[in-house]
């Protein structure tokens, strides 16, 4: 085998390492930013959908990690946001909107 050779055969695999490293970078989906104008819009009785529309995709979480304001006895599914020290905390009764609440730090 050459030199030539195998310094080529040595960037073609640097190369693949490269991309496969990278794929799973560029394949998360990004999140819009969360900001209060976003929360400003979220309402009690839209759908899930709606809500993520507005926020992107929100976290399932448990009533136990809901903060005390959020009154968590309310809904029977959460979603979080965090974006920061930002967070979204929106409870859920029957796929629609019972109770929002937000933490902006800033």
């Amino acid at each position: 085998m050459s030199r030539r050779f195998k310094i080529l055969r040595a960037c073609q695999m640097f190369l693949v390492l490269l991309f496969c490293a990278g794929v799973p970078a560029c394949a998360r989906t990004s999140q819009p930013p969360l900001t209060q104008e976003r929360v400003h819009q979220l309402r009690t009785g839209m759908t899930v959908e709606q809500i993520e529309a507005i926020l992107g995709a929100g976290e399932e979480i448990q009533p136990s990690q809901v903060p005390a304001l959020s009154s968590p006895g309310l809904a029977r599914k959460w979603l979080r946001w965090m974006d920061g020290d930002n967070r979204v905390y929106v409870g859920f009764n029957d796929g629609r909107v019972v109770t929002i609440s937000s933490q902006f730090e800033g």
